[in-house]
């Protein structure tokens, strides 16, 4: 198999890491939870195959005398509907809450990168598995988005995660599970 080549990162993004690493070190998260969520959608209109995604904000706040930062994630997804000008829309905004074992020698531009760099990969799984609920919930085709993937710019994010793309793993049969089993047992006989 080869190994995929990394693009390198750009020095300004090399600058963001190095500065969010600095808070990176201290923190530890405590929490992450849901702090507002929104759903629209036509029960009877018939799902597309477009997928636009969108994160809308990413606020943070640090609370010095309780020594945490608060960052809020704010995601949107929207999923276009056959022949028509509406669209099913899921949309969830995140609360994470680190505690800062020290803000001592941090400047906001450290805490600045640490929210944008961290907040969204912090988030992103618990994201993912929102939008895949809420799609199945919702009786449309359910919809894994991707890993996050810091390199991905948004449109690229909405091409990855569309649902005639997904091509999964189809899960073991126990026809097969069997017959890998008996496979199994008639070597292992054989060396005794």
């Amino acid at each position: 198999m080869k190994k995929k080549r990394s693009i390198p990162a750009t020095s300004e993004q090399q600058s963001d890491l190095l500065l969010a690493a600095k808070v990176a070190s201290r923190v530890e998260a405590m929490d992450i939870r849901i702090a507002s969520t929104n759903t629209r959608h036509n029960p009877l209109a018939v799902l597309g195959d477009s997928i636009r995604f969108i994160t809308k904000s990413l606020q943070y706040k640090v609370d010095r005398e309780s020594a945490h930062i608060l960052v809020k994630p704010h995601f949107v997804l929207e999923m276009d509907y056959e022949g028509s000008n509406d669209c099913l829309m899921i949309e969830a905004e995140f609360l994470i809450i680190y505690s800062v074992q020290s803000l001592d020698e941090l400047s906001d531009d450290n805490i600045d990168a640490f929210a944008d760099k961290n907040g969204l990969y912090n988030c992103w799984p618990y994201w993912r598995e929102y939008v895949q609920s809420m799609t199945a919930r919702l009786g449309v085709r359910t919809t894994t988005l991707p890993p996050f993937r810091p390199t991905d710019t948004q449109r690229e994010i909405g091409k990855l995660a569309r649902p005639d793309r997904q091509k999964r793993i189809p899960k073991k049969t126990p026809s097969v599970t069997k017959a890998k089993a008996s496979k199994k047992k008639k070597r292992s006989r054989k060396k005794k």
